[in-house]
């Protein structure tokens, strides 16, 4: 979550050891060990007292500044010398990088170079004769050399006062162009167009080809993103038009959409159903707000959406006059409110985490249909989600998920949820091209529709653990391979009518195992692909063996 803190691992059972936490938005790099064990140096930055070296006792955890450090300046890449005499570490106290020798522990500081670019990483030989650096060049960065001895050093030099903000100064003279109020319409034309295709969807095979075009102004406060696409074995067409505004706290933005779809089965023709057409209208706005503080974040969001349904092109029913009434789907209007809130703090310590560590994320929405907001329904429903992620020790996780839901709706009509099934037969390489990912509200060994209600609670438990970190490709191929995770889990789940029975017997229970393997294809595309067995341990549950591309929650 872009923190960092000073710890101590134990390299025969993985055990961590805080030392040293610097809260708030305060960071701690380039930690060095005193010869004794005793004393751990490091560069701190803060946000209130800038960039300076630190030492922790690591017996009581007394942490203070190191002395001479206490300035403007920045004081990083600190060095103990092999015999423990020396700290180095590099300083721009003057206004350029040089590197800087104390005798430790309680003695005077030195200036050890003197270089025009800058030099930085110190390290002393063994025999304590010889002090290498990196140095910045015009090329870039160098190694470098120089005799070290200590009857040779220079006085520490005072610290230079920091250069004053720079402003700008404007002349007597006239400008050349007059101001003026700010116009973000005269830079929102669109400069360019991008195309886009796709072989399927998460739903359907039908293949898709389009173009986009998207503008903004340069400061941000109005972006548009206008896309049009075809299906060409379906012979429809859509277009989706989104404006954003970002000028105020919260974000401002509008969607509108339109589109012929089919629907399988959606008709009903004396005993056979068949496909049916249908125009499908969309227009949404919302209002978002974010909430943040150092590694906390939480938002609000509220929404309007609007959604027409009416058919389209479709064959005439044919049925023998004996066979009941065709049943057809009727026009529709949908109009829902939506509040949603969120909170989290979940965190990954590195970068080769088998997922997030630490922390947990809360979700909570309400949604609302009534005639009032222009829909045929009266509805009212409620969402709720809590994941945890605890880390028992190195590159291992437990994670827990509960989510649920609670509806509410006019007799006949009422809300109604159903689980769904882990998604199966799908072609990894198509969704990879496509970018179609899967979620994690599935209720893994049990067919979809085996838990539906109009209230649900869905739980899953899953220990997660690194198998191998591959970190290789082959030959010139576009795919490189980076790790592979497993995952052991069990899912709990009810759905009813009534009330919930929260006894253990009540619930659809499964249990089953997952391995992930996060690759590169195309050299930028970053996929997770997921292989599983799920087992229900009820009398409806089944063996299920799934392949999709998705990551874990």
């Amino acid at each position: 979550a872009g923190r960092t803190r000073l710890v101590r691992v134990d390299l025969r059972d993985g055990q961590i050891t805080p030392l040293y936490d610097p809260e708030r938005l305060n960071q701690i790099a380039f930690p060095t060990v005193s010869r004794d064990g005793r004393t751990i140096i490091a560069s701190r930055v803060s946000d209130t007292l800038g960039r300076d070296l630190i030492a922790v006792d690591v017996a009581t955890g007394l942490v203070k500044r190191v002395e001479e450090t206490d300035d403007p300046a920045m004081e990083l890449h600190a060095r103990f010398s092999l015999d423990g005499d020396w700290l180095l570490y590099a300083s721009d106290r003057t206004g350029i990088f040089d590197l800087y020798a104390r005798r430790w522990p309680d003695g005077p500081t030195y200036r050890a170079t003197r270089v025009v670019t800058g030099a930085l990483s110190p390290a002393l030989s063994p025999d304590g004769r010889t002090l290498a650096m990196s140095v910045i060049t015009s090329d870039g960065f160098d190694l470098a050399d120089t005799p070290f001895n200590p009857a040779a050093l220079l006085p520490l030099p005072p610290a230079a006062d920091p250069p004053a903000p720079l402003r700008a100064t404007l002349s007597d003279a006239p400008l050349p162009t007059p101001s003026r109020p700010y116009a973000p319409s005269e830079t929102l034309w669109p400069v360019g167009w991008t195309p886009s295709f796709a072989f399927s969807s998460a739903t359907e095979s039908a293949s898709v080809l389009g173009v986009e075009v998207d503008a903004g102004d340069p400061i941000g406060r109005h972006y548009f993103l206008a896309a049009f696409e075809t299906q060409p074995e379906e012979e429809s067409l859509s277009a989706a038009l989104t404006w954003v505004y970002r000028r105020f706290v919260p974000t401002f933005v509008l969607n509108l959409t339109h589109s012929t779809r089919t629907r399988e089965n959606g008709a009903l023709w004396g005993a056979a159903r068949t496909p049916w057409r249908e125009r499908v209208t969309v227009g949404s706005a919302s209002v978002s707000l974010p909430f943040s503080q150092a590694a906390r974040g939480a938002s609000a969001s509220l929404s309007y959406t609007l959604a027409f349904t009416r058919p389209a092109e479709n064959e005439d029913p044919t049925y023998d006059p004996l066979d009941p009434a065709p049943r057809l789907p009727d026009p529709s209007r949908n109009g829902v409110l939506s509040l949603s809130l969120g909170y989290s703090d979940v965190e990954s310590h590195n970068y080769n985490a088998v997922s997030l560590e630490e922390g947990r994320s809360i979700s909570l929405s309400l949604r609302l249909r009534h005639p009032v907001l222009a829909s045929e329904l009266t509805t009212a429903e409620i969402f709720w989600g809590w994941s945890e992620y605890f880390r028992p020790w190195l590159r291992h996780v437990l994670a827990l998920r509960l989510n649920g839901a609670f509806g509410r709706g006019e007799v006949g009509r009422r809300a109604f949820f159903s689980l769904a099934a882990p998604p199966d037969d799908r072609n990894l390489l198509l969704d990879a091209l496509d970018d179609i990912r899967f979620g994690n509200g599935a209720l893994r060994g049990y067919p979809t529709g085996t838990v539906f209600g109009d209230r649900f609670v869905l739980a899953s438990l899953e220990y997660r653990l690194p198998l191998f970190d591959i970190s290789s490709g082959f030959s010139t191929l576009p795919l490189f391979l980076q790790r592979l995770k497993l995952a052991v889990f069990s899912d709990w789940a009810q759905a009813d009518f009534k009330p919930l029975d929260w006894e253990p017997s009540a619930f659809h229970r499964s249990i089953g195992a997952e391995i992930v393997t996060e690759a590169t294809i195309a050299w930028k595309k970053a996929v997770s692909a997921r292989v599983g067995y799920a087992h229900g341990l009820d009398d409806d549950g089944e063996g299920q063996t799934y392949l999709f591309l998705g990551g874990w929650f």
